[in-house]
């Protein structure tokens, strides 16, 4: 999946279209960009802006637009009239959700848009929108109203929506909380505690991961309850890697994508994958369902030779193997990230030769109300895992009627679930009598 982004770039990493792209590659979806116009600021201050040319920003568009299929498009620094008016025109025909993050000065103090520019972002790319996410000050400079309350963040979310948006969210603090108010035809006030605002990036992300949403076909009130989590979380969790401002983190998928990448790059790894095709999931000390385990929208699948992903990592990503994470934290709370693999008696033997902890449940045996409740994973996670003494690397049963055998491989992060699938895959290659007892 692709999603373009067109906006600034921030040499500090923290705003602008790395930003973005650092975003989109934590949700497994591929970034495209195109620059609108270079800062120099850091995470302290902003020393000045140079637009790129228009004719280079229109080139960059026309590159990206004729070659990608793109699954949605998210607009941030747009400078000037000029450059507004070429991205709204390449943009115009473009079957894909926008975004519009109107972006007018920088946490740093710079300024990021021109006044004369506003005009042409409210006529021609306000209407091309899915989504506008402007926070309290760019809806007011957008519409002129002072947001300065509930009332009148709804007032500018329906005065963006009647310019031609389909949808707005905006926020606006009030005592120790913040409301961000939705509107797309109806209004929805999302309240909770106000956190420290001194940070950069959350808007960015904020922005960017409503993109990705969208992309994969979600509404714009669906992406936006998703990425306000995802960006509380990215807030709580903001690091200080420069000498200023703290920066908000990463939103929590990183690890897990670069341990999908490493998992599908093993050697022989289609033959480990089975019928029902293989998740990989990784849940927060924090998580506590589910629902907010990170998993994979699709699945890893088999695709000749070789393993793919097919879908973005999400919480809730995953069901069945979310299940048995969480299942298995009751009693192993340090084991937070899972994959299932193909179960065979070969498998076993590997894994019983690399010494590991295996532990196994039988469906024969699982209770009506279990079947019918469709917990049937997380019930044999725990019978496995409570029988056990010790952490449990595997965790296998050996099918039922219409069922297909599992092994789910545990970990205490997805490195450590690669690095045993990778051993269990290694194993299998060698010749039996070259392989010594464990």
């Amino acid at each position: 999946m692709n999603v373009l982004f067109v906006g600034g770039s921030d040499p500090s990493g923290v705003s602008g279209v790395q930003r973005d792209a650092r975003v989109a590659w934590s949700m497994g979806v591929h970034p495209l960009s195109v620059i609108t116009a270079v800062t120099a600021q850091s995470t302290s201050e902003f020393a000045g802006v140079q637009p790129v040319p228009q004719m280079m920003v229109r080139q960059q568009l026309d590159a990206v637009l004729s070659d990608f299929e793109v699954s949605a498009v998210k607009v941030g620094m747009l400078w000037s009239a000029v450059i507004a008016g070429t991205v709204a025109d390449s943009l115009r025909d473009v079957n894909a959700p926008i975004v519009l993050d109107p972006v007018v000065r920088s946490t740093t103090g710079g300024a990021l848009l021109e006044d004369s520019a506003r005009q042409t972002i409210l006529e021609r790319v306000v209407p091309l929108a899915g989504m506008v996410t402007p926070n309290a000050y760019e809806a007011g400079y957008l519409t002129g109203i002072d947001v300065c309350d509930v009332d009148a963040a709804r007032a500018a979310a329906r005065r963006i929506c009647e310019m031609g948006a389909a949808a707005v969210v905006t926020g606006v603090a009030s005592g120790d909380e913040v409301v961000d108010v939705l509107y797309d035809g109806r209004f929805r006030d999302m309240g909770g505690r106000r956190l420290d605002s001194g940070h950069r990036g959350g808007g960015c992300t904020f922005s960017a991961i409503i993109a990705c949403h969208m992309a994969a076909g979600r509404s714009a009130a669906e992406a936006t309850t998703l990425a306000r989590d995802a960006v509380r979380g990215s807030i709580l969790e903001s690091t200080s890697p420069g000498a200023g401002r703290r920066v908000a983190a990463d939103p929590r998928g990183s690890e897990l994508v670069l341990a999908i990448d490493e998992l599908a790059a093993i050697s022989h790894m289609a033959d480990l994958i089975p019928e029902c095709q293989t998740n990989f999931v990784h849940a927060a000390p924090d998580s506590a369902s589910p629902d907010q385990v990170l998993g994979i929208e699709g699945r890893m699948v088999r695709a000749g030779n070789s393993v793919v992903r097919t879908g973005m990592v999400v919480p809730g990503g995953s069901r069945h193997v979310a299940s048995a994470v969480c299942a298995v934290r009751a009693r192993f709370p340090e084991l937070l990230s899972a994959a299932n693999i193909r179960y065979s008696t070969s498998i076993v033997s590997a894994m019983v030769r690399e010494g590991f902890v295996v532990a196994f449940y039988d469906r024969g045996l699982e209770p009506p109300n279990v079947k019918e409740s469709g917990s049937s994973v997380a019930w044999g996670v725990s019978e496995a895992a409570s029988a056990s003494e010790a952490a449990p690397d595997a965790v296998c049963h050996r099918g039922d009627f219409g069922k297909e055998p599992m092994t789910i491989i545990f970990g205490a992060d997805p490195g450590e679930v690669v690095s045993k699938i990778r051993r269990i895959s290694d194993r299998m290659r060698r010749a039996p009598e070259n392989s010594p007892p464990s």
